[in-house]
Parts: structure tokens; C-alpha cells; sequence
């Protein structure tokens, strides 16, 4: 297939815009050549306010339909125009994701074009959005479980016995294996493994889908008979109770885990933690 020149923009939140912060929450894609416009938004608010917590769901959805409304009536125009006059209307196609990089002073404000040769408009539309919106979400996710990581390891060195026996590893079989942050060894076998778990996503699915991932793979290595000898520890950080529907997410994942053989404490919760590492050392 041929390639084509494709122009493609992220949709910005700026909530305020003096400080200069952003989110980025869909992609605009044209490919002239093919008569293609077309856009992709985030769907849920958890997204944006685990940037910005002053921005509550109702300003999302209103935003947000704002937005969509927006590139709706300038995808539908072009599609008229094309229908009306029978051919592919390239220059409209620019035009249009031209126009909207152009200054704007409001909460919406979309980022300098860039240029991309693909087959696939559509394909490539659905990769930028992975690599610019979806994946940011996710190492947002990384680096909150990466300090909860590092306030284990603050516990641990509380205990000099224990400061070098947990390290990163993998546990399972040659055919199976688990990431652990921390885990200790003893000739080989591994004896026990902790793993912080963030669990206070600002939406209920994204707790069960992460959680659920994390239990599943536990269930794994239990079924495979290669779970660590003395046991796992999984230190955890909650959603607030009044919360009701994250935190019933929240008791669900704990209660899958224990249901494992599977300790749960809380990350902040110094004592439980050392008292599981020093009852598993050899």
C-alpha cells in the first residue's frame, strides 16, 4: 500500500493556563491525500484528575462534550463537502487541523502539528493516542508505585538484617515469571516477595483492571506451585471510604488476595511490614 503524508495534534486540558500545565486528552489526525479527519478522547475522567483534582467528573463530561462536539461538526463537514462534490477535498483536510493549532485562549488548546508517513490514517491515529494519552496514564501509575516501593525499602532499613536480603527479582517457573520489587532469597529458593499496589485510581474499573491483573498473576504462580515459600506481602494504599464505589473496588481486590494466602497491609504501616519480612528471613 502507499504511504501518505498524515498531520496529526494532541488535544490539550489546561485548567489554568498561568501555570502552564497540561493533560493530554485525545489526538486529531488528517491525511489530506485520502480526504481522513477524524479524532480519539479520553473517555474517562480518572484520567485528568489524577493531573489536576480540583477538575471534578461533571467539568470533564461538559468539557468534554464541548470538545467532541467541535470535531464532530469539522469531521462531518468535510465528509459533506466530499460527498457533495465527489472528490477528495485534500486541501479542506489541511486546512481544517490547521486551523485548529492556531492560538487559542481557552481551557482547550491543541499542540503544534506534526507530520507522519502511514497507510493508515486510522491506525495511526489510534497509535499516537496509545503512546500520548493512554500511556501517560499508565507511568503516572508507575512512578506512585515506585514511591510506595521506595517506602518499603525506608521500613526495611529500619532493620540492618534486613537491608540487603530484599531485592528485585522474578518469581515463578522457567516458563512463568513474576517482577517482584522486593523479594529474598536463600539458596536460590525464593522465600518471600513484597509488592506495593496502588489502588487509589480515581475510577473503580481502573482499580479492578490493575488490581485484577496483580491477582491473577499471583493465582498463576499458586497454581503452578512456584509462589515464594514463606509467602507474599502486598502493601497497599486505599481509596478514601466515603468513596463508596472506589472503595468497594478497593475490598474486592484485597479480598481476591487473600483469598490467595496473600497478606495485605497498608504501605504506611511499618510494623506489619517488618514483622512479615523478619519472620521470613533464614
Amino acid at each position: 500500500m502507499a504511504r501518505h503524508i498524515a498531520h496529526y495534534t494532541l488535544v490539550r486540558l489546561l485548567p489554568q493556563s498561568d501555570a502552564g500545565e497540561f493533560a493530554n486528552m485525545g489526538v486529531v489526525v488528517a491525511c489530506p491525500a485520502l480526504g481522513f479527519f477524524d479524532f480519539r478522547l479520553i473517555a474517562r475522567y480518572g484520567r485528568i484528575t489524577q493531573f489536576f483534582e480540583e477538575f471534578n467528573r461533571a467539568l470533564f463530561t461538559q468539557v468534554r462534550r464541548e470538545v467532541e462536539a467541535e470535531l464532530t461538526h469539522l469531521r462531518d463537514h468535510l465528509h459533506q463537502r466530499q460527498f457533495a462534490s465527489g472528490r477528495r477535498e485534500e486541501a479542506l483536510a489541511l486546512r481544517l487541523v490547521q486551523d485548529l493549532v492556531q492560538p487559542r485562549e481557552t481551557m482547550i488548546r491543541y499542540a503544534p502539528l506534526r507530520v507522519a508517513m502511514t497507510e493508515d490514517p486510522r491506525q495511526l491515529l489510534d497509535q499516537v493516542f496509545m503512546r500520548y494519552v493512554q500511556r501517560s496514564s499508565e507511568e503516572t501509575r508507575s512512578r506512585r508505585e515506585d514511591a510506595m516501593v521506595r517506602l518499603v525499602r525506608e521500613v526495611l532499613q529500619q532493620d540492618r538484617r534486613l537491608n540487603t536480603l530484599f531485592r528485585t527479582d522474578e518469581v515463578g517457573t522457567p516458563d512463568y515469571q513474576v517482577p517482584f520489587p522486593l523479594v529474598h532469597r536463600h539458596e536460590g529458593r525464593a522465600l518471600a516477595a513484597i509488592k506495593p499496589l496502588d489502588l487509589t485510581q480515581p475510577d473503580p474499573q481502573q482499580i479492578y483492571e490493575h488490581g485484577g491483573r496483580w491477582a491473577e498473576r499471583l493465582r498463576r504462580l499458586k497454581r503452578l506451585g512456584a509462589m515464594p515459600d514463606h509467602g507474599v506481602l502486598v502493601t497497599t494504599e486505599a481509596p478514601p471510604p466515603e468513596d463508596e464505589r472506589r472503595h468497594l473496588a478497593y475490598r474486592d481486590i484485597v479480598g481476591e488476595l487473600q483469598e490467595l494466602s496473600v497478606q495485605v497491609s497498608g504501605v504506611e504501616q511499618a510494623g506489619q511490614i517488618l514483622a512479615f519480612a523478619r519472620g521470613r528471613i533464614h
